[in-house]
């Protein structure tokens, strides 16, 4: 009885042009988990996604302040050639989930703002997970 989950933000992303290493940081806060995770949740695989501008991805698990792992990490990041990443790791009530992207705007000649478009952006990382949560949650975001 899996689940999936997006950390992500598209909302706010808004990168400057002519950067050749602009970060954008999405935080799902340690109180959002808290709230949503009944208890552990065990996570099988993960996805990170960007559009065009992606140049490395990757997304960080701290729990109590620290640190702990690496959930996910595509460096280089590959519009093209997306792909799931398979481990074995448990997410734990309070955990905060950070994404950080870096995008390559040399080619841009005016901001690129978060959005569905090819041709804007996005910061995701999409996680598959059991047993899935009761809740429906499915996104979280700096937003939330």
């Amino acid at each position: 009885n899996a689940g999936t989950l997006v950390f992500g933000d598209i909302e706010g992303i808004v990168i400057p042009p002519g950067q050749e290493a602009y970060e954008h940081v999405m935080t799902c806060r340690s109180g959002v988990t808290e709230a949503q995770f009944p208890g552990p949740i065990n996570v099988f695989g993960a996805s990170m996604h960007a559009h065009d501008l992606g140049k490395t991805l990757w997304t960080e698990v701290f729990r109590d302040g620290e640190m702990v792992f690496e959930l996910n990490r595509d460096d280089p990041f590959l519009f093209d050639s997306q792909h799931f990443n398979f481990f074995d790791q448990q997410l734990f009530p309070g955990d905060e989930i950070v994404n950080h992207c870096v995008y390559d705007s040399t080619s841009r000649k005016s901001t690129t703002y978060g959005g569905p478009a090819t041709s804007d952006e996005m910061c995701w990382d999409t996680i598959v997970y059991y047993p899935k949560l009761p809740s429906g949650f499915d996104y979280c975001s700096s937003n939330d």
